[in-house]
């Protein structure tokens, strides 16, 4: 007889993320895809403790000052290109500033 246990992780909802390792913690399933784009490094991260949040994330080596707004719809229009298979999503929140 088996005893039920907790059920398996979700998948990824995105296809080119891929699993990174957690050093503190081997048993946490982080996944992430980062690709040169608006000027920038994007990064979009996905907790499967989580699964309900996708997290994206704009490293510049540029950090003086506020990013201007062409920088920021070029980040926008990157992040929407890899995730217009999931559909229409919310934006929970968004900070400009590092």
């Amino acid at each position: 007889m088996l005893t039920p246990g907790p059920p398996p992780p979700p998948d990824p909802p995105l296809d080119e993320l891929e699993r990174e390792p957690v050093p503190t913690d081997p048993r946490k399933r982080i996944y992430a895809h980062e690709e040169d784009a608006a000027g920038g490094l994007v990064r979009i991260v996905w907790d499967s403790d989580d699964p309900e949040f996708l997290e994206a994330e704009f490293r510049a080596p540029d950090t003086r000052g506020r990013p201007d707004a062409a920088l920021v719809r070029a980040f926008w229009n990157a992040v929407k290109e890899r995730t217009r298979t999931l559909g229409p999503l919310p934006i929970d929140g968004a900070d400009p500033r590092p």
